[in-house]
């Protein structure tokens, strides 16, 4: 993980065990609209309480983590070569990409 404390560096010990408990929650199997609502729930919470600013390089990279974990669950049966945004069965429907999710990501926090 690369994420940074906006105020002082380097992630606590503590900041990396609730980034980790979002990147688990995310790998849940359930795909509905309360379950990406509390991804993004999560999310603002951490940047909250760890001041990760939301247009920040830091936090797209801790978005991108998110990210990368969600097409896992929905793609271990597909072809490891195909388009894994067109085949994450409900997300390709609810986000047309990364952008997409980022901005709903990161909607309550600006």
């Amino acid at each position: 993980m690369n994420l940074t404390n906006g105020r002082d560096g380097p992630l606590s010990i503590d900041a990396k065990k609730e980034f980790n408990t979002i990147l688990e929650y995310a790998r849940e199997p359930k795909n509905d609209v309360l379950w990406m609502n509390q991804i993004a729930a999560l999310w603002t919470a951490y940047c909250l309480r760890w001041n990760v600013d939301p247009g920040s390089a830091n936090a797209e990279c801790g978005l991108e983590e998110i990210w990368d974990v969600l097409p896992r669950r929905f793609t271990d049966e597909y072809d490891e070569k195909a388009d894994l945004e067109r085949e994450m069965n409900g997300w390709s429907d609810a986000y047309d990409g990364f952008d997409s999710f980022a901005m709903h990501m990161s909607e309550w926090l600006e």
